[in-house]
């Protein structure tokens, strides 16, 4: 009787599993087909061709959901529309939305994105 109880707890966690994997990638190429501000075209393609690549959108896509509020997400969304209209590029865009949908003063996070960006140029 142990050994049917631990073949139904086997296949259940393995159903779930399966669930969760596929529910990862749906995710992330929904991620990848509707989220333009972090992701172009060529990632699009990526996406459809290279299987692994949706899954870790996904997985990203539902850490990200799991870290930030509902109002941090709302405010990032609003700052990188308007950021998309004055054709900021994309890296600096995100960067700079992080920072201030995070609640950082304007000037502070001028002052990080500068080490940054100016940190990488050779």
């Amino acid at each position: 009787m142990t050994g049917l109880k631990a073949k139904i707890g086997a296949s259940t966690f393995v159903y779930l599993l399966y669930g969760l994997m596929a529910g990862l990638y749906f995710l992330g190429l929904y991620t990848i087909g509707t989220d333009d501000h972090r992701y172009s075209s060529k990632q699009l393609i990526l996406g459809f061709f290279a299987p692994p690549y949706p899954w870790y959108v996904g997985g990203k896509t539902a850490y990200r959901y799991l870290i930030t509020t509902p109002q941090y997400r709302r405010s990032e969304k609003i700052c990188l529309d308007a950021a998309q209209e004055k054709s900021v590029p994309r890296r600096l865009r995100l960067d700079w939305c992080g920072c201030l949908a995070s609640g950082e003063d304007a000037k502070q996070c001028q002052d990080n994105m500068m080490k940054k960006y100016l940190r990488m140029r050779p």
